[in-house]
């Protein structure tokens, strides 16, 4: 019986951290103003947009706090008094940033449950519970690797079906379908979507690759002689 638990904590925990770290990563891209304003067309934004340079970043600083949480308010005044997002726009965003909110909090709550596998594991187990955790990331991080790389080959042959797929399974209604002339269309291009989504499977595949490779080597090389429970050296006879 403290075998089959044993695994199945050791899934909790690899899955936990699959996800602490696609969540992790979602946000470090997407909450990156720099690599915001590398893949955004400037001067485009410049002829649709009243604005210049310091304010397209003013724009985009307050849309990433906006996603982030940190301000409550998107909405910002062009000169002239025009406001620059319509009610539309607002209200997809208000359904973005609730999107990241959830994505933020579901990477505490893995964080969580990664420390109560762990201390879980290291109870029933001693120090031979990382030999359970290295197979169970082994096992988790391939399945994710496979996923990752399904997801990798459809954004290669198909970008638009597969953002519009995404959209439809984030979202609820069809607040996301805008006009070209709306204010995130002129300012985040397919062109942006495309280069962010490439950033996040390349970042991805890396560490997941990294966190693959290493779990392999332990589920190989820890030592499997069972011990004394609760920390006490078990790496012997």
């Amino acid at each position: 019986m403290r075998y089959f638990i044993s695994k199945a904590l050791s899934g909790l925990f690899a899955l936990s951290l699959c996800l602490c770290i696609i969540c992790f990563v979602v946000e470090s891209v997407s909450f990156d103003v720099t690599y915001h304003m590398e893949n955004i067309d400037i001067e485009a934004v410049k002829r649709e947009i009243p604005v210049d340079d310091s304010q397209v970043k003013a724009v985009i600083d307050r849309v990433v706090q906006y996603i982030k949480g940190g301000i409550d308010n998107l909405q910002i005044e062009l000169p002239g008094g025009r406001e620059l997002f319509n009610e539309r726009e607002i209200t997809h965003m208000e359904d973005v940033q609730k999107l990241f909110t959830f994505c933020s909090n579901l990477k505490y709550v893995c964080i969580i449950f990664c420390m109560m596998a762990f201390i879980c594991l290291f109870a029933i187990n001693g120090f031979y519970c990382f030999k359970f955790m290295a197979r169970g990331c082994v096992m988790i991080m391939l399945s994710m690797i496979g996923i990752i790389a399904l997801v990798g080959m459809w954004y290669m042959i198909d970008f638009s079906g597969f953002w519009t797929a995404f959209h439809k399974m984030a979202f609820t209604n069809d607040l996301w379908l805008m006009m070209p002339d709306d204010a995130l269309i002129i300012l985040y291009s397919m062109e942006f979507f495309t280069a962010i989504v490439r950033r996040i499977i390349e970042r991805l595949a890396v560490i997941l690759g990294a966190l693959f490779a290493l779990s392999l080597l332990g589920w190989m090389f820890l030592p499997g002689k069972r011990g004394k429970r609760f920390g006490k050296k078990n790496f012997s006879d």
